[in-house]
C-alpha cells in the first residue's frame, strides 16, 4: 500500500476538496505498468523452493535472514 499513496493522495484530495488533479488516469496507469514491470518479471522466473511448507520456522534469536 505505501508505493500506492502518492498516486491516490491527489485523487482523494480531488474528491474531498475540489483540487485539480495532477496527474491523469491513462498518466497513472501508465506509472504502474511500467514501474511494476520489472519486478513481476522477476519473480515470475525465480525458481521454486521445494518442500518449502514443511521447514520449521526460522529462530529470531539465533538464525539471521542474511549475513554481514
Amino acid at each position: 500500500m505505501s508505493h500506492l499513496w502518492p498516486e491516490l493522495l491527489p485523487l482523494m484530495m480531488n474528491f474531498m476538496f475540489g483540487m485539480p488533479l495532477g496527474l491523469s488516469a491513462i498518466q497513472l496507469l501508465s506509472i504502474d505498468l511500467f514501474t511494476e514491470l520489472a519486478p513481476a518479471i522477476a519473480l515470475s522466473y525465480e525458481e521454486k523452493e521445494d518442500r518449502l511448507m514443511e521447514r520449521p520456522p526460522r529462530n529470531q534469536n539465533t538464525d539471521k535472514l542474511f549475513s554481514k
